[in-house]
């Protein structure tokens, strides 16, 4: 009980969660790009993955 009032418990769990949720955008991301074949998707595709791993 103690420990979910710690602030500094509480950064790293939401830390986690952030990461786990870049991790499924990207995961995303390739899916869609290594089924899509529209020119304009691929870009699209990209640009997601790009601005995921920043």
């Amino acid at each position: 009980m103690r420990r979910k009032k710690d602030p500094l418990y509480q950064a790293k769990q939401e830390l986690l969660r952030e990461i786990e949720e870049v991790k499924t955008s990207l995961a995303i991301a390739h899916s869609n790009f290594d089924n899509v074949n529209d020119p304009d998707l691929v870009d699209s595709c990209i640009w997601s993955i790009a601005a995921s791993m920043k």
